[in-house]
């Protein structure tokens, strides 16, 4: 998942600049940071003083595997998102950067003019209580607007168990669709204004069909109303750049399931998590008490360095849903709907987070 590709010098520059310290104990944390130079350890230089001796004693592996690829993103700034969730400190102009940033929902930065605080900034929470007003998602999330973002994971077992489907006039029931009408805010406020690839979208649910056949549901849904439903939101959210968005339906009678029991967001540089549920308002209205918050994947770092992160989680979460997709085409214990359409190959699964 995340990890920092950079340049030899500025390697050096974080280690010996006082003020550059955040970045040193994010790279410490991560245990890993990619260089676009193999001539790393120099032999005319007394380890004591040698910075990347000190990084290699700490059993900091600064790894040269990749220096072709940094070194080509200046002339090829796509290839960005063969990392999402990467952090590119390059030699190159703050206005590159920052398109670079702007264009595919990764930070990239300049190693003239490099800024941590995005990524270390305090948790933001957002404490509900039940019928309060005023309340919206964008109001939520936006605050995290300036970390960017190229793909998304909305996981809720039951964010759609109270959405009904209107069977006398075979349309979504307008009067109860808090679990749609959340999942479009959600979205709406995660969504970049512009983009120029892909977007990647995954939402993650318990099988609505398997659950009404244990008698576990009342609801009169299906997966295919359900997924064909989010799946028209593409056209309301009015994004100019493609969406692939997938729907995954768990079977509650598989161990996995607790994989989405617990309700969050997970974009590529942050995570938003509900106590109670994502289908938290109706018309600007808290339907319930709860505290939904974000955090940015190393909050604090810079003012604790020895904090935990949310970066951790995070990986081990997106590492646990890799392991489950890559059984299923032996155990079948899930549904795949890519774009409102079922397809029984998670081999052809397409969000960026799982590959």
């Amino acid at each position: 998942m995340t990890c920092i590709y950079t340049t030899k010098d500025n390697l050096e520059s974080i280690c010996l600049d006082e003020g550059k310290r955040p970045w040193l104990d994010i790279i410490i944390k991560l245990k890993e940071v990619f260089v676009n130079d193999d001539d790393v350890f120099s032999e005319d230089v007394d380890p004591d003083d040698d910075p990347f001796y000190t990084l290699d004693g700490m059993q900091i592996n600064i790894n040269s595997s990749k220096k072709d690829y940094i070194n080509d993103i200046p002339s090829k700034p796509v290839l960005v998102l063969q990392q999402p969730s990467g952090i590119f400190l390059l030699d190159i102009s703050s206005d590159k950067a920052s398109k670079i940033q702007k264009d595919y929902g990764v930070i990239c930065q300049s190693c003239d003019n490099m800024d941590y605080t995005p990524l270390t900034q305090p948790n933001f929470p957002n404490d509900l209580f039940d019928g309060e007003s005023g309340k919206s998602w964008k109001s939520m999330i936006t605050h995290y607007k300036e970390l960017p973002s190229n793909s998304a994971l909305i996981i809720d077992a039951h964010l759609f168990d109270e959405d009904r489907y209107d069977e006398r006039n075979s349309c979504y029931d307008e009067r109860k669709r808090d679990g749609l009408n959340n999942t479009f805010d959600i979205l709406d406020s995660l969504l970049p204004s512009s983009f120029e690839d892909t977007y990647n979208i995954g939402v993650f649910l318990t099988d609505i069909d398997v659950a009404k056949t244990e008698r576990k549901t009342r609801s009169n849904l299906t997966n295919d109303r359900i997924a064909s439903a989010i799946n028209k939101l593409k056209k309301k959210l009015n994004r100019n750049y493609p969406i692939n968005l997938e729907v995954v339906f768990f079977d509650f009678r598989d161990d996995a399931h607790k994989l989405i029991h617990n309700r969050r967001i997970i974009s590529n540089y942050y995570i938003v998590t509900a106590d109670y549920k994502l289908a938290a308002l109706r018309n600007g209205r808290s339907l319930c008490h709860q505290s939904i918050t974000a955090f940015p994947l190393f909050e604090n770092i810079d003012r604790y360095p020895n904090t935990d992160k949310k970066e951790k989680r995070i990986r081990h979460e997106i590492d646990d849903f890799k392991v489950f997709f890559n059984r299923q085409p032996n155990s079948h214990t899930a549904l795949l709907y890519q774009n409102g359409q079922k397809n029984d190959d998670f081999t052809q699964l397409r969000h960026r987070f799982f590959h």
